[in-house]
């Protein structure tokens, strides 16, 4: 077969089926050099292998390099070994150990088994990382707005970007900010404050990025925001004063400062200017610049106006003229001073004086001009000088004005025009005038010759009645007036006054009779009276002959008088005597009174009867309707019987009237045996209050506990007809009765069988009754305390009060009255008419309980007698006669009475009155007389007296007050009243009250109209209805017939309630001195309001600093303060109400202000060493932000304290807190200056501790200190030297001691001890035998020798031991000491004695041994010891040191030796081959007990050990062989090429490898082996001929190589020939095409 052909239809087959554009994913691909990629295909594992996977690589489109070819067996690229990694089920490719030349196209090519072949390529795009990213400046010293700035930034990397950074921000080109060069240049034109930085670099690409170092800019600005400030708030100074300026302003750097004054340069420089003892000269606008020498710009302030100002002084006034008349003259004063700028004020008296019509103001006010003055104008006039800072007022100058007459007035003594003849009249003449004017008198028109401000008229005549008038003249101002007429009319008084009645015997509703009243005097006018009411004109009662004759029909028994008549004129009165009538009435209210309704048989009862009658009434008695035989008012029956129960009454007859009444029938129960009485409990008082509407004769009223309708109690309430004047009043007294309640039905009869004691007192008194109903509860336990009497208490007369109460069984009473104290149960008792009212109190007590009761009763005490004047309506004035008449007292025929005047006794003011020449004492000391009234014979008149029907006992009369003054009325009560609200007003009147005056009211603009009105006398009661309406209350207080008057107007307004007051605020977050506040208020009702603002508890007034507008609705604060923060309530009222709205707070930011620095401890110099505390305060709203400055360099701290910890002299200076406010923008700075004064510091003292007799010492003393320690030396407690060196000698043995230097430091007051020991002694070398030699002129003689031992020591004793011992060993210790005689040694260990020798051996060592051992050397003759110390450490002992290994070693991968020590080691060390490991530095390295081969090589192959170290030795490890696994690294195939068919072939695989690989042969890509082991050996044949493959694996490293040969057997010539790898690749080739082709 021809084969050409054939590879034709192939290479069509091919062609047309290349399929799989998405095999691979769309590139590029990014990785780092020295990384690794994946190629990772889309293709789906197939259930058979791929037939083909081939990968290939293309760079720059030049010629493709192929990788691998995976078929039966891979080919790979020798350039790949190594690096690739083919998924054989993916067809993906990984590749690693990546380089800059791996990047390129990468394509693949799958064949699935009975499948098209699928392709794809990417792109794959090595970079190098991002490093070294550094940036680059043009320059960093910069002006603002003038300079600009590059940075460039530079990196290594490949395909990198650039990204700026600006502290945290990204930077972005702008109009000033551009970017070039890819991005890594950075221009900045013009550069900003904002532009310091830090600038940062970022550098990236796909693969890393990097950031460099942060670069600042220096950028100069400024100066600006320039600011001006004095050191006060005020442009106005004193002469002579210092004013203090500063000048700040924003600059980099910082900026200097020049002064101007009025534009001027002044010679002052600095930020700041102080003008001291300033002059006005100095005054002007100061302003300041500052220039920054780097920006070369400058700023000037806005100028400060300072004024200088000379203050106020020598403020005098001088006068035109001093003598005035009123509306004719002129004055001018003049005001001069001293000062500067001064402004005037006039003052008269407090008030202001502005200019006017009349007044003018010239020569800048100092002149003060009035024209045609006025009494108004008079007064003290000052002159008040001003200036900004001073003020000063003038002595007053007095401006005395001549003026008047006028408003004259002519005023009678009395305020009628009436008078009785010979009286005295008193006339009085005023006129407002000055000087006093001169007073003349007319009569109808006629001059009298009296003259002067009084005209007194003495025993005046009827024909001296006329009209007065008064002239006054005045001297000065030549003027004259002239009063109105006053009318003055003389009157004939009243006397002999008679009053007779036609019959006094007469009987009620039958008789009539008349009174008739006669008199002398002249106009009179007749008024009766009954008793003490007036009698007025009626149905029965008939006024006739001008009120003198008195006629009444039918008469009544309240006709029965006393009637007197009282006759009046204007002048005078007076009363006729009582004319009483004798009526006979009745009977009526009849009434049986009986103790119980139901009594045991055989006891006794008694009952009484009794019935209002004139005279007394007869009583008969019924029993069941039948009379008895018994009369009287009492009925008794004894030894009673059942048959005698029933319903006894009783009847009343009246002689005179002949008229009867008879009784409610009242049920007697007789009941027999024992146990069968119906008694009431004993039980304990409660009260109930029953009111009723109307008397209904018969009727009864139950009560009924609540919830319990067995327990009720009846009352029946007047059965008897009442009378027609006054209703009756009844107290009732009632015990509760324990039984059923009266079921509907139940008859009457049998309802009121059980009543018992019901008692009823008429009092004739109201409509309303008030029942006292006592219910008795508890047996024992408690009582009920009651006081009762009879009859009105009248003083005079006796009464006899009772005390009764439920206590059982004995008990005691006690009255308390007026301090007195008496016993027993009644009290009786005379009042003597000093009192109106007594309170009696009675106290029961139970002896045996324990238990006491008290009750107290206001007993009202009436009196018959009282003084009145006499004639009845004269109205007492001066210089006028008076009678006070001792009335209701009868004197004559007084049982032992001698003497009328000892009858009736007149008292004054409490003091018994003696008589005078005017005074006198008529009708038996009944009337006072007065003949001329004088104005001291005003007080209060009683009277002392017998009564007329009981004349035993004295009693004081009701009291007359005397007086003159005129009358006063007012009206009490509020000017302003709510709707629907009750409101009271009084009318108080200094007149005697139906005595001097009555009252009515007038209404005079309407009457009230409203919920509720009433009058009473002088009381009004009102509850109006409509808001917003005025009412108008006028009360007259008159007399008619005295001609007296007087009234009051009260304008009464109805407001509307406030409701709903709310305070708002325009804000509430402000700024101290830049924001106003403004706080409305407003109410949602409310009329004619008021507004008061609180702030806290205070009123707000106007001031300065607080406007109000809106009717002070609006409350405004300009400028708000820190002081103004409030609460702030606003209180609204329009006199009947208000209403207080809610708090508003005002949120002020201020400050900082008012800053200081306080320094502790509180001294002015500290010592070095010394820790200081620097707290810093200051008034801020918000609390402001605080920074410490130290000589104007912040020291980057923060808040209100800084802690300063162990001084030093460097630590001197000024120490300043800056504050600011964030909301203010304000700052504010405090300074303190600290002092750090050093020592002294403990001294130290140079010199020997010990020193040879005879010899000379020095001892130096220094200290540190600052300023310099002085010095003292003290020996023996003796000051020896004052000076830092002392010299001590010749030395004697006696000087042995403690040498001590005091250093002192004057500044901070502080001294310092140290001492020094100096022994003296002799040496020990002196040590032999001394003998002595006398020598005289005769002979020599030597003493025998003698020897000297010096003995010493010991010194500080040596010590030979360990430092440092492991556990489980010992340690030894030696000490030795130079000492004379030998020392005694003993050892210490943590303050226990451990031996007494000079070697000391431990126990066996633990951790807890470790410490100071203590060697202490004692000489025994010197006495003296010395002591040395030396630490031991014990430390565990290294048991065991050992090399390991957890991986095992491949060569090109990490490696690490571990070098493993059991026990304590400080340091570690690797030796290999017996040299130490670190001559390799690139493979190795150390790291702990760790050493790392990164990666190892068949270079590191040797032997390694480690040594461990700590302080006590060392100890190596067992030597460890390291071995490297590697390969294999290549593999070949040895044998023939061919054979013959049925020779024999041997083919022989070697690797380079360790260890030794294992072998698999392949033999034409089968899938199984067909031989193992490194040699195959086979008989040749055509079946054993083809490709041999070996296959050879490193069990330790897992790498695997393949090597194929081909063997060729023949036995002819082959008829196709492949002699290359590439043949055999073809050849394969074609069998799977040949394949597809026949499928």
């Amino acid at each position: 077969m021809d084969i050409l052909p054939l590879l034709c239809v192939v290479s069509v087959a091919l062609t047309g089926l290349t399929k799989g554009d998405g095999v691979l994913p769309d590139g590029p691909l990014t990785a780092p050099v020295g990384g690794t990629v994946m190629f990772t295909t889309t293709v789906t594992p197939p259930e058979t292998p791929f037939l083909v996977v081939s990968w290939s690589f293309t760079f720059n489109n030049t010629e493709s390099i192929p990788i691998i070819t995976s078929t039966l067996s891979d080919s790979i690229n020798p350039e790949y070994e190594s690096r690739i990694t083919l998924n054989r089920s993916t067809g993906s490719l990984e590749l690693r150990d990546l380089a800059l030349t791996d990047s390129g196209e990468y394509s693949v090519s799958i064949t699935p088994n009975g499948g098209f072949e699928m392709r794809g390529s990417t792109r794959l795009e090595i970079l190098v990382p991002v490093s070294n990213v550094k940036v680059d400046m043009s320059s960093t010293d910069l002006v603002e707005f003038n300079s600009s700035v590059s940075l460039s930034c530079s990196s290594s990397g490949s395909s990198v970007s650039f990204l700026w950074l600006n502290g945290s921000s990204e930077v972005t080109a702008g109009e000033r900010v551009h970017l070039t060069d890819g991005g890594s240049t950075l221009t900045i034109n013009n550069v900003t404050r904002f532009d310091q930085g830090p600038f940062r670099c970022k550098v990236s690409n796909a693969v890393s990025e990097g950031t460099s170092d942060p670069v600042n800019l220096s950028i100069s600005f400024g100066p600006e925001n320039i600011i001006l400030e004095l050191s006060s708030s005020h442009k106005y100074f004193e002469e002579g004063s210092t004013i203090s300026m500063s000048c700040s302003a924003v600059s980099r750097p910082s900026a200097l400062f020049y002064w101007f004054l009025n534009g001027s340069l002044l010679s002052d420089t600095g930020p700041k200017l102080t003008l001291r003892n300033i002059q006005m000269s100095q005054s002007g606008d100061y302003s300041c610049q500052a220039f920054n020498t780097k920006t070369l710009r400058y700023e000037t302030s806005q100028p400060s106006a300072i004024i200088v100002v000379v203050l106020v002084s020598n403020v005098k006034v001088d006068m035109s003229s001093t003598d005035l008349v009123e509306f004719n003259s002129s004055v001018r004063l003049s005001c001069s001073s001293s000062g500067s700028s001064v402004s005037f004020l006039w003052l008269n008296g407090s008030s202001e004086v502005t200019a006017g019509e009349r007044v003018h103001l010239t020569d800048g006010g100092s002149t003060l001009t009035i024209n045609n003055v006025t009494r108004y104008d008079q007064g003290q006039f000052t002159c008040h000088v001003t200036n900004v800072l001073s003020n000063g007022t003038s002595d007053p100058v007095e401006i005395s004005i001549s003026f008047g007459p006028e408003n004259i007035i002519l005023e009678l003594s009395s305020s009628h025009e009436y008078f009785e003849e010979g009286s005295t009249i008193s006339m009085s003449c005023s006129a407002v005038s000055r000087p006093s004017a001169l007073f003349q008198w007319f009569l109808d028109g006629s001059l009298l010759s009296d003259t002067g401000p009084k005209l007194t008229l003495e025993n005046v005549q009827m024909n001296q009645s006329g009209n007065y008038s008064c002239q006054a003249f005045n001297t000065k101002t030549l003027r004259y007036q002239t009063s109105q007429p006053s009318a003055v009319t003389v009157v004939v008084p009243v006397s002999n006054i008679i009053a007779n009645a036609s019959s006094t015997d007469l009987v009620e509703f039958n008789s009539s009779v008349s009174l008739s009243c006669s008199s002398s005097g002249s106009s009179v006018s007749f008024l009766w009276l009954n008793g003490s009411s007036e009698v007025t004109a009626g149905e029965r009662v008939h006024l006739t002959d001008g009120g003198s004759t008195l006629t009444i029909d039918n008469v009544t028994c309240y006709d029965q008088g006393p009637f007197r008549c009282k006759v009046s004129n204007a002048v005078s009165e007076g009363t006729s005597d009582p004319v009483n009538l004798s009526i006979s009435f009745g009977p009526h209210d009849i009434s049986i009174k009986v103790s119980k309704t139901s009594f045991k048989k055989g006891s006794t009862i008694s009952m009484s009867c009794s019935a209002v009658s004139r005279p007394s009434a007869l009583f008969q008695w019924f029993l069941n309707g039948s009379l008895l035989s018994d009369t009287g008012p009492k009925l008794t029956l004894e030894n009673v019987q059942m048959n005698q129960s029933g319903n006894y009454s009783c009847q009343a007859f009246n002689t005179k009237t002949l008229r009867y009444q008879t009784s409610q029938p009242s049920a007697i129960i007789v009941v027999g045996g024992e146990g069968q009485e119906n008694t009431a409990h004993s039980e304990e008082l409660n009260y109930v209050g029953v009111h009723f509407a109307q008397n209904k004769p018969g009727g009864t009223v139950q009560l009924g506990l609540q919830n319990n309708t067995t327990e009720y109690a009846q009352i029946q309430v007047n059965k008897g007809g009442a009378a027609v004047s006054a209703p009756p009043a009844y107290d009732v007294h009632m015990q509760k009765t324990r039984r059923p309640a009266p079921q509907p039905g139940t008859n009457g009869a049998h309802a009121q069988s059980d009543m018992r004691d019901i008692t009823m007192i008429p009092h004739w008194k109201t409509l309303y009754t008030v029942l006292l109903v006592t219910l008795n509860v508890v047996p024992v336990l408690g009582f009920g305390v009651q006081v009762s009497w009879v009859k009105p208490v009248t003083a005079g007369f006796s009464t006899t009060f009772t005390c009764s109460s439920s206590c059982f069984p004995n008990c005691t009473y006690t009255w308390s009255f007026k301090g007195h104290t008496v016993k027993g149960s009644t009290l009786t008792w005379t009042p003597h008419g000093l009192d109106s009212t007594m309170e009696l109190q009675c106290t029961v007590l139970n002896a045996e309980t324990g238990v006491s009761r008290s009750v107290t009763s206001t007993v009202e005490i009436k009196n018959q007698v009282s003084v009145q004047i006499s004639p009845a309506r004269t109205v007492p004035s001066l210089n006028q006669s008076l009678d006070l008449v001792c009335h209701g007292a009868t004197p004559g025929d007084l049982p032992g009475t001698s003497y009328l005047e000892d009858q009736v006794v007149w008292y004054k003011d409490g003091q018994k009155v003696t008589v005078s020449e005017k005074m006198h004492l008529l009708q038996n000391n009944l009337t006072l007389h007065f003949d001329s009234l004088l104005r001291s014979d005003a007080g209060f008149y009683q009277c002392e007296t017998y009564l007329p029907a009981f004349k035993q006992s004295k009693v004081f009369s009701l009291g007359y007050l005397l007086n003159f003054d005129p009358w006063n009325v007012s009206i009490s009560g509020p000017d302003t009243v709510f709707p629907g609200r009750l409101s009271k007003f009084t009318c108080l009147t200094s007149c005697t009250l139906n005595v001097d005056c009555t009252v009515k009211w007038q209404f005079r603009g309407g009457f009230p109209v409203g919920l509720y009105f009433s009058v009473h006398q002088n009381e009004l009661s009102w509850t109006p209805s409509i808001p917003g309406t005025f009412q108008n209350f006028t009360c007259i207080a008159e007399n008619p017939a005295a001609g007296r008057s007087a009234e009051a107007t009260k304008m009464v307004e109805v407001k509307v309630p406030i409701s709903n007051v709310t305070l708002k605020a325009n804000a509430t977050n402000l700024v101290e001195f830049n924001d106003t506040a403004v706080l409305t208020c407003s109410v949602s009702n409310g009329t004619s309001l008021s507004y008061t603002w609180l702030k806290g508890s205070s009123v707000v007034t106007a001031s300065d600093g607080v406007e109000f507008s809106d009717g002070s609705a609006t409350l405004t604060i300009p400028r708000v303060t820190r002081y103004d923060e409030g609460p702030f309530r606003c209180n609204v009222s329009n006199g009947i109400s208000h209403e207080i709205s809610l708090p508003v707070h005002l949120n002020i930011s201020y400050g900082p202000s008012n800053a200081t620095v306080m320094v502790m401890p509180m001294k002015h110099t500290h010592r070095t060493g010394s820790n200081i505390i620097l707290s810093c305060t200051a008034e801020s709203n918000p609390p402001a932000t605080i920074e410490w400055m130290f000589g104007g360099v912040s020291l980057n701290q923060f808040g209100p304290q800084i802690h300063l910890q162990s001084v030093t002299e460097s630590d001197s200076g000024d120490y300043e807190c800056l504050f600011y406010n964030r909301v203010t923008s304000r700052f504010s700075s405090a300074t303190a200056m600290i002092r750090i004064m050093d020592g002294p510091m403990t001294p130290v003292i140079m010199g020997p501790s010990m020193a040879l007799t005879e010899t000379l010492v020095t001892l130096n003393c220094s200290s540190a200190s600052h300023p310099p320690s002085r010095f003292s030396w003290y020996f023996n407690d003796s000051l020896v030297a004052t000076t830092s060196e002392y010299q001590i000698g010749p030395l004697s043995l006696n000087m042995s001691g403690k040498y001590i230097c005091m250093a002192y430091n004057h500044i901070t007051d502080q001294n310092s001890f140290a001492y020094k020991m100096l022994t003296v002694y002799v040496e020990r070398n002196d040590t032999g035998d001394y003998q002595c030699m006398a020598i005289s002129p005769i002979e020599n003689m030597t003493s025998p020798a003698h020897m000297l031992l010096v003995n010493f020591g010991p010194e500080t004793p040596v010590i030979y031991g360990p430092s440092f011992a492991t556990t489980g060993h010992y340690a030894v210790f030696n000490c030795s000491a130079m000492s004379v005689p030998t020392s005694n040694f003993s050892w210490w260990f943590n303050g226990s004695l451990m031996a007494n020798t000079s070697v000391f051996t431990t126990s066996i060592l633990s951790l807890n041994m470790s410490g100071e051992y203590t060697c202490v050397a004692y000489n025994y003759v010197t006495g003296k010891n010395s002591t040395n110390s030396m630490m031991l450490t014990v430390i565990d002992a290294i048991e065991s040191v050992m090399v390991k290994s957890n991986t095992v070693p491949i060569a090109s991968e990490n490696f690490t030796l571990t070098c493993e020590v059991t026990g304590y080691y400080t340091s570690i060390e690797w030796r290999m081959n017996s040299m130490n490991s670190s001559t390799d530095s690139k493979l190795m390295s150390y790291d702990e007990n760790k050493l790392h081969f990164t990666p190892v090589t068949l270079y590191n192959d040797g032997a390694y050990w480690c040594i461990a170290t700590n302080q006590d030795s060392l100890h190596e490890s067992p030597k460890y062989n390291l071995l490297v696994n590697y390969g294999p690294m290549s593999i070949s195939i040895s044998g023939p090429g061919s054979a013959k068919v049925g020779l024999t072939v041997s083919l022989k695989c070697t690797s380079n490898s360790r260890p030794d690989c294992d072998f698999y042969w392949y033999l034409n890509n089968q899938p199984s082996a067909v031989n193992t082991g490194s040699v195959i050996t086979f008989l040749a044949s055509k079946e054993r001929e083809g490709n041999y493959t070996c296959k050879a694996r490193n069990p330790v490293t897992n790498i695997t190589m393949y090597y194929t040969k081909a063997l060729t057997v023949t036995d002819h010539a082959s008829a196709l020939h492949f002699s290359s790898q590439y043949g055999l690749k073809l050849t394969v080739l074609f069998a799977v095409f040949l394949s597809v082709l026949f499928h």
